[in-house]
């Protein structure tokens, strides 16, 4: 993205009328840009999805900022400053982005330094950046982005309008639906980890004959690997996002409208719903399966299936309640185990004591 050079400001009521907010303050400040309230700059409008009332009453008639925008129920009479105030300052700042930047765009073209087959069939409207390597029977779609050093092996398809990021690796065979986007590093349909004990090498690789299908608007972020299915496909659904480093074993399937965080690791033929978020570090053992609109906390472990929609965490995985109870327990533990071996001393002692 590249930010607008604005030679005058846009009126605070021009932004507040924009998002649909409630405007606290004067109307006419010129808004030069938008940065986090953790680091204001001056004729910029700040925001915050989360700030005390006791910070704004402190800390803003002190910065330099244009004014904020923050969420509705900020009670902000009593205080000093020009307020935006929105349901969700988050999608507010979404539709005014556009005010302030814009995208580079890439101009379609083929450049002479990239590795294209002649098998390979490429859409109106493609870029291929340089040292970019197109194998045989690929078939890229319109208006497709493949920006520089991009790997795309023999037999893949990627659909309309998707952008593969310098680094990245699309293995044989593997499908890309429209709209993708994929971050540098991120490999798609390596061998899945699938290996027998064998008499001769001790171990042998299990051949990773299947592809890997991603679906319509999934987006990957950097460095994340999803792993070609042993047999069949591993699937990624509709809408899905996958931040970095993540890991999807062979023949996992993740449904639709899905959020894996970083370093999220998926087993293989684990069995993903639909609208399931998994907080950084979540394990998913191989074989399990998790129903729809399921949220798992950071760091949990999923070794059984989860057939109840709702929040769950913990390792096993328990109810989210249920599991903030146990790990509140935990801080009782070293007092509750001075009580029972006070206990057990005031008891008479058993035969099997005794002996």
């Amino acid at each position: 993205m590249i930010r607008k050079v604005l030679k005058t400001g846009i009126p605070l009521e021009k932004i507040a009328d924009l998002v649909g907010g409630k405007l606290v303050g004067d109307a006419t400040t010129p808004v030069f840009g938008i940065c986090p309230l953790d680091d204001p700059k001056s004729g910029y409008l700040a925001f915050s999805r989360e700030v005390s009332i006791k910070r704004i009453r402190k800390d803003l008639p002190e910065l330099p900022i244009a004014g904020l925008i923050g969420p509705s129920e900020l009670d902000v009479k009593s205080s000093r400053g020009n307020f935006v105030l929105v349901p969700d300052p988050m999608r507010a700042i979404m539709k005014l982005l556009p005010l302030f930047f814009e995208e580079r765009k890439v101009a379609p073209g083929i450049s002479p330094k990239a590795d294209i087959s002649p098998s390979a069939k490429l859409g109106e409207r493609v870029h291929v950046g340089a040292f970019a390597v197109i194998g045989d029977d690929v078939e890229l779609s319109d208006d497709v982005v493949i920006h520089a050093h991009v790997v795309v092996y023999p037999g893949v398809k990627i659909g309309a309008r998707s952008v593969l990021h310098s680094g990245v690796i699309i293995r044989e065979d593997c499908e890309i639906g429209a709209d993708n986007i994929i971050q540098n590093g991120t490999v798609i349909g390596a061998d899945g980890f699938g290996y027998v004990p064998d008499p001769e090498l001790g171990l042998r690789l299990v051949p990773q004959v299947g592809n890997v299908v991603l679906a319509d608007r999934v987006e990957i972020g950097a460095n994340t690997c999803v792993d070609r299915a042993t047999l069949g496909t591993t699937e990624i659904g509709l809408g899905t996002k996958l931040d970095n480093h993540v890991q999807i074993g062979h023949n996992a399937k993740i449904g639709s409208h899905s959020i894996l965080c970083g370093m999220v690791a998926i087993a293989g033929s684990a069995n993903i719903g639909n609208r399931v978020t998994l907080a950084g570090y979540v394990g998913v053992s191989d074989h399990i399966s998790i129903t729809d609109d399921v949220r798992v906390g950071a760091k949990g472990g999923v070794s059984c299936h989860i057939r109840e929609k709702g929040d769950w965490g913990g390792y096993p995985p328990v109810k989210a309640h249920r599991w903030r109870m146990q790990y509140a327990a935990l801080e009782q533990l070293p007092e509750m185990m001075r009580d029972v071996k006070r206990l057990r001393k005031l008891l008479p002692e058993s035969e099997d004591e005794k002996k």
